[in-house]
Formats: structure tokens, sequence, C-alpha cells
């Protein structure tokens, strides 16, 4: 197809295969072929037979998932890599339409979704850590670190938040809201209110 690819992804030695190992950049509705190339320290390779594996569609349901339409008038001239979005819904005559709904896309340089993350809370700031995970602010006051196959690493809660309670470690504010960074030696600096 037009945007048939392939890459190479390398794990060290430190990860642990059944915690599982991600491949991402992979297209949705699609079959996608996947060779594993095993290394022992002295350098010796074996492979197995290639594995294949079909994605899920996109979610098909109305509201789940914004119409998307690329426009890039030279396609080459687009800069490489991924481009995440954080994606809220709203709708005039419904101010609870959003509420329950928060969803995180990834973008090729073509504009095709290679990646989605979907929560229940609307999602206000994402950023990529410097350890490859995503950490993102929610409408009700927490950050969430995720990895990229979606498992929670950490979190944290406004203490003062309406709701009070909340997985991960309370940080004494009212709010975390807007903004969330990663320091360059590692802590997170947020707004709080």
């Amino acid at each position: 197809t037009a945007n048939a690819r392939e890459w190479t992804a390398e794990f060290d030695a430190f990860r642990r295969p059944d915690l599982g190992l991600p491949v991402l950049g992979l297209y949705p509705g699609r079959e996608h072929a996947i060779t594993v190339t095993i290394r022992d320290a002295a350098g010796n390779e074996r492979t197995a037979d290639p594995l294949t594996y079909v994605t899920p569609t996109l979610p098909s349901e109305a509201g789940e998932l914004p119409p998307l339409r690329t426009s890039v008038p030279a396609p080459t001239l687009a800069e490489p890599g991924i481009r995440l979005l954080s994606v809220r819904r709203s709708r005039m005559d419904d101010p609870d339409f959003g509420l329950g709904y928060g969803l995180l896309l990834a973008l090729d340089e073509a504009g095709d979704v290679v990646w989605t993350y979907r929560t229940d809370v609307q999602i206000s700031d994402v950023e990529r850590l410097a350890n490859g995970n995503l950490l993102y602010l929610t409408a009700d006051f927490r950050a969430v670190e995720i990895d990229m196959l979606g498992n929670e690493v950490a979190a944290w809660h406004a203490a003062g938040r309406p709701q009070r309670e909340g997985s991960g470690l309370p940080v004494e504010t009212q709010a975390l809201h807007h903004e969330i960074l990663e320091l360059p030696w590692g802590n997170l600096l947020a707004l709080g209110a």
C-alpha cells in the first residue's frame, strides 16, 4: 500500500518480554508481518518464523473518534515522526457529552492513526517522558503515567479536589491543571490551585 513501511524495534536485556514488548506504529485494521530475532550475549542470533497480526479497526461509533482529514500539500516536506494529540469532545446542546471521554491519538507524517489510548475522563495535557512513557493530566485533577501499552505506571491526584479520593499519591493542592512538565532531573512540575 501507499503507506507500507518496515522498521526495526530493538529491546535490551533489561526488558521483560513477559510484561510485553511494545511494537508501535502499526496501522489499524491491517495485517502486519512481525519477525522476531533473539540475540544472546555472544552475538548468536535465532530468528523465528514470521508472525502475522491484524490490528483492531478504529472505533466506528459516532462520537468515539473525530473525523480526521489531513491536507499536506507536499507530504515529503512533512516533519518525520509521530504527532501526539489529546482529543476532547463537546456538543453545544449537551454540556455533559464529553465528560466521560478522553482520547490520545498518535499520527504519522501522513496524518494516519498509528496509536490510540482511551480513558473515561477528559485529558487536559500530555507529555512524553524521558523514559518513553506518557504523562497526562485529567479534567478531574489527576496526573497519570502510562507506558505505551496503556498500563498505568504511576498516578497522583489533587488531595483537595471535589472527589477527594483518587488513585495514586495525593498532592497537597486543590487542583492539578493545564500543564505538567518533566524537569531535566526527573521531577515533575504542574500547575496547582
